[in-house]
């Protein structure tokens, strides 16, 4: 079983910056609050420990990359909308084989790698792998997690004419093109 920790239940819906803290104009007691920043006028955020933010999971992988890991040609990438979860903000991409649509590749980042040590607990059959990012394992559904650069990264490769094992090898690389590019 694959986990992705903290994305949204629905695609449909687009996600907000802006927050309701408690008052008429968003924020507690009246205080003004920059909704994309969560922070009052003049506060310094501390960054001395926070990774960068989340980066576009379609600069991660080209269309090449796959092509050279699988064999076949993949159309041009598909973004989901940016979200802001509890591992931080998110993006995922997907790629579509062009020959079999239900041949894809999907890759995504959290900007908080605890995302990482989440999924590894929820998934039951995770799989140390060395080589991929500072830490990785794998799981069903020839599924990789990563962390690189303080960022969760997963990748997949999902063809149903193939089983997992068929399957790994070649998340396994892709994985460790886009923790490369991260």
């Amino acid at each position: 079983m694959s986990v992705t920790p903290g994305a949204a239940t629905s695609t449909s819906s687009a996600s907000s910056s802006a927050s309701t803290l408690g008052s008429s104009d968003g924020a507690p007691g009246g205080d003004t609050v920059d909704t994309a920043s969560g922070q009052q006028p003049g506060a310094t955020a501390d960054t001395s420990n926070a990774a960068a933010p989340a980066a576009d999971a379609c600069s991660l992988l080209t269309p090449g990359d796959i092509a050279t890991a699988t064999g076949t040609a993949f159309g041009d990438p598909q973004a989901e909308t940016p979200q802001q979860t509890q591992y931080g903000a998110y993006t995922a991409c997907t790629w579509l084989d062009a020959e079999s649509p239900l041949t894809s590749v999907r890759v995504t980042v959290w900007d908080r790698a605890e995302a990482f040590d989440d999924a590894k607990t929820q998934v039951g059959d995770a799989v140390d792998a060395t080589g991929i990012g500072d830490r990785g394992f794998t799981s069903g559904l020839a599924a990789v997690y990563a962390v690189a650069n303080g960022h969760t990264v997963f990748v997949q490769y999902s063809n149903f004419d193939n089983d997992d094992e068929t399957n790994l090898p070649i998340s396994e690389a892709l994985a460790k093109v886009a923790v490369g590019n991260l």
